[in-house]
């Protein structure tokens, strides 16, 4: 059954929607822009890359990509149109996430009263994988309003079949499925809450999702077996999952809300009561498609790399949901207003409190002390942000620049598995030739590492620039000073050492 006017006879008193309303308009602004200026990163740039690249090129680029294109269409002509600057970038990103913000609203109302679907949109908003999503230069706030716009039209179809509302369905799962894999993780997610919650209309769901998945399998799925075999590499830095992942999640779902599950936990008595109510549709169908969302790929990546936290954001909408139904049934609209406030200034200050290690940082910390002749080297992914931003500054430099190891500039959006173990010999090699290199530069040559991503990998690098070349010559290079960050700016560098040639 779906939501009924029970529901509604059912809810608590509130405070005046509209100021509740507003507030929830106003953290929505703030968090979309609060990071518009931030540092690119690596993902952010290679973005850039692609939609500047003429339309062959990117198509090319795309195919041989482990995602689908849909996002990359879209950004191309915004790009075009405001020019590559950070807020150029992020600009589509901010506009999916606001409009995110109103779809959540319109999904959880076929559920709650106005209330309860305010304090819905609010947990989402507030919710720093939410905000995340306007900052990153990536699809995810697309796949976020994808997830929740489906959903609403599944709900829809299920409350009144009709051909327009199927065709609705089938195309907003043509646009997911042509946006990032997860998207399928999202449709076993409707299935099983279609199948516990409407088993009746399992088959009316499956035509739809069969509309829909077909242009992804007729036009992309030559392309998907190679990006398939092509993910081997691209997916080897996913963790397996582990214990130490579900903090982290919970944190990117919920934030500041957090605070208050010890209390929904004192609470279960009365949740467990207005869960037997016909109005607790909204906690059934989140529960089930939050589960069918998360479980199967978690299982997956037992096997095979594919877990990531930021991928869950096709599941924060059902989060949101069931959370909201929570607090409006448990806490009260204006408690839950007040928790508004506080996750909207906690995701706000983190957002202002820039980390450091940046490419922005990079970029200024060499032009500071780099000279004609001196190297640059790169670690993982620390490259193409850095080169962003000196590019803009001083595109004519006259210093040596590498990645190391050199195959990560081949495919400069990820870094496959460099890690490896059997990887070893060829990296002593190849960190040998470039210190070979280094040896015949003039005495008082600086050489400047990026590092901290692969430490394994780095000490490889940094044993070869330690050692006299050739051995018994005197000749080395010597580590004199190290340029540290309190944080690491996503991950791809942690501290810039200088080794000066003697």
């Amino acid at each position: 059954m779906l939501p009924s006017s029970a529901l509604q006879r059912s809810a608590p008193p509130a405070v005046v929607p509209g100021a509740i309303g507003w507030l929830v308009v106003a953290a929505g602004f703030v968090l979309g822009v609060a990071n518009a200026g931030a540092s690119l990163k690596a993902d952010d740039v290679w973005s850039r890359n692609v939609v500047l690249a003429p339309w062959p090129e990117l198509l090319r680029t795309l195919h041989e990509d482990v995602h689908p294109p849909l996002y990359f269409l879209l950004l191309k002509p915004v790009v075009s149109l405001l020019g590559d600057a950070e807020f150029g970038l992020r600009l589509l990103s901010i506009v999916l996430y606001w409009l995110s913000g109103v779809a959540m609203y319109r999904m959880a109302r076929r559920f709650l009263p106005s209330e309860g679907a305010l304090i819905a949109t609010a947990v989402f908003l507030t919710a720093p994988l939410a905000s995340l999503s306007a900052e990153l230069v990536r699809m995810y706030s697309l796949l976020a309003l994808l997830a929740i716009l489906s959903t609403t039209a599944l709900i829809d179809f299920l409350r009144k079949p009709s051909w327009r509302r199927m065709a609705v369905f089938a195309g907003l799962t043509i646009c997911g499925t042509f946006t990032h894999l997860w998207y399928f993780c999202l449709l076993a997610g409707q299935g099983l809450a279609v199948l516990m919650r409407a088993p009746r209309q399992v088959g009316r769901v499956l035509g739809a999702v069969a509309v829909g998945v077909a242009p992804y399998v007729l036009l992309w799925l030559p392309i998907l077996v190679r990006q398939l075999d092509r993910s081997r590499e691209a997916a080897a830095w996913l963790p397996p999952p582990d214990l130490e992942m579900l903090p982290q999640i919970a944190f990117l779902w919920l934030g500041m809300t957090i605070l208050l599950l010890p209390w929904l936990a004192w609470q279960w008595r009365r949740l467990v009561a207005a869960a037997r109510e016909s109005g607790a549709e909204a906690a059934a169908w989140s529960a089930w498609l939050l589960v069918g969302s998360v479980v199967p790929p978690l299982a997956v990546s037992f096997f095979k790399p594919f877990f990531y936290s930021r991928f869950t954001i096709v599941a924060l909408p059902f989060v949101a949901l069931l959370v909201g139904w929570m607090l409006w049934r448990a806490v009260g609209v204006q408690a839950a207003a007040v928790l508004a406030v506080m996750a909207m200034l906690m995701t706000l200050g983190l957002h202002l409190s820039s980390p450091q290690c940046t490419g922005r940082w990079a970029a200024a910390h060499l032009l500071d002390h780099a000279r004609p002749g001196d190297f640059v080297i790169y670690s993982g992914l620390s490259r193409p942000a850095a080169r962003y931003y000196l590019d803009r500054a001083r595109p004519d430099r006259r210093w040596t620049e590498q990645t190391f190891p050199t195959e990560i500039d081949s495919h400069p959006g990820y870094e496959g598995a460099v890690g490896d173990p059997m990887r070893v010999p060829a990296l002593r090699r190849e960190a040998t030739g470039l210190a070979e290199r280094i040896r015949h530069s003039p005495s008082g040559t600086q050489v400047f590492l990026l590092e901290g991503r692969i430490p394994a990998v780095e000490a490889i690098l940094k044993e070869a620039l330690s050692s006299p070349f050739p051995p018994a010559s005197g000749t080395v290079l010597r580590p004199v000073a190290v340029g540290g960050c309190p944080s690491d700016g996503g991950g791809y560098f942690h501290t810039i050492s200088t080794w000066i040639l003697r």
